[in-house]
């Protein structure tokens, strides 16, 4: 459980970085974002799911301008939340 939220933390940090000091590589998008959490989880069936869900409701959020949401670090978070409790349930 440690070990999975550290790799959750770490793609989130990654994700936070990619436009400030990577380049814009598009890694802070949810559908990405919660792809590799889904990968690295091992469920990615279902966080390709989550991701594309999160992408059109950032997609409806989108303004135009340098203002708003940070729909990134909710996306990682909802992804983890649906993955991580069904990881449990299958080994039990």
């Amino acid at each position: 459980m440690l070990f999975q939220s550290i790799i959750v933390g770490l793609i989130a940090v990654f994700a936070k970085l990619d436009s400030r000091m990577l380049g814009r590589l598009n890694f802070e998008r949810p559908l990405i974002t919660c792809t590799l959490v889904g990968l690295f989880l091992g469920d990615l069936k279902t966080g390709l799911s989550v991701g594309a869900y999160m992408e059109m409701i950032s997609l409806g959020f989108m303004s135009v301008g340098a203002s708003g949401f940070d729909m990134n670090m909710g996306s990682i978070a909802a992804c983890a939340l649906v993955i991580i409790p069904s990881l449990t349930v299958k080994k039990g």
